[in-house]
């Protein structure tokens, strides 16, 4: 099998192969098989970020499968990975149930072990609307504001706040805030201390994900989650939106705040 590099000038050669939502940027590669002919057979997208390679799409057309088409594009990939002589950290995360013959693939491909990783959550602003947290007992009311108005040092101590104490990775400043809506970015802080925090980004699948909640105090974030409810409803209508639990505190609070939202398991594969 040949491998090609896709870039601007072939990329419409191998659209059969490519997914249409592919969000293009510095971090992401593609690399396409093909056969000594010529014909496009499948194609690996990765990207490669905080020293960690993310494969985003494995795909191989249908009348291609079960010839070892993805296990070439993944055995390239893992031969890449380990050209600089480090051992960098490759994984590629999804549901069983989405994902099927991707999950069978993992299963099968014995350079990586395959287990659970987390649970995700299929909320709706309903859902939102409906959160329910213990009262710290405050009658306050607190004023929200957008995360990304706020002064440029103020915003990059937040940041660093949830980098070092809570693992919120963020490679590239300038990506993460193109990939926010902006709008629905906001925080509370009282004497310019963090209480509350809800950050909602872009899936390339055009629908949203609820990437960072923070809850200080328990009333500030209800209040942050409902103004986020209605603006969703409003300005995306037709998007679902999720919330990947990845740790104990995160998981028990997707139980509390969303309790009709039934948690899908999500299986990453490592290397």
């Amino acid at each position: 099998m040949n491998f090609v590099w896709v870039d601007e000038n072939n990329k419409d050669a191998f659209k059969s192969v490519l997914p249409g939502d592919l969000t293009k940027s510095l971090e992401n590669v593609c690399l396409c098989g093909c056969d000594d002919d010529g014909n496009v057979l499948g194609s690996l997208c990765y990207s490669y970020a905080s020293y960690e390679f993310d494969i985003l799409w494995l795909y191989t057309k249908e009348e291609h499968r079960r010839q070892g088409v993805a296990t070439r594009l993944m055995d390239k990939m893992l031969e890449i990975a380990a050209f600089s002589g480090e051992i960098f950290p490759i994984s590629a995360v999804f549901e069983p149930g989405r994902d099927e013959s991707l999950y069978s693939f993992f299963l099968a491909y014995e350079k990586m072990d395959t287990e659970f990783s987390h649970s995700r959550f299929y909320v709706t602003p309903r859902d939102i609307r409906g959160a329910k947290l213990p009262s710290n007992g405050s009658a306050d009311s607190f004023e929200k504001k957008e995360f990304f108005s706020l002064p440029d040092a103020v915003q990059n101590n937040i940041l660093h706040k949830l980098m070092s104490e809570y693992g919120y990775v963020i490679a590239d400043f300038d990506d993460f805030r193109e990939s926010t809506v902006s709008k629905l970015c906001r925080c509370i802080l009282r004497e310019d201390v963090l209480l509350d925090l809800i950050f909602v980004q872009k899936r390339p699948d055009d629908n949203l994900e609820l990437s960072f909640l923070l809850g200080e105090n328990k009333k500030g974030l209800i209040e942050l989650l409902t103004t986020t409810a209605w603006d969703i409803e409003d300005l995306f209508p037709e998007s679902k939106l999720v919330f990947d639990a990845v740790t104990e505190e995160s998981l028990s609070m997707a139980k509390k705040l969303f309790p009709w939202s039934r948690p899908i398991p999500v299986y990453e594969a490592r290397w």
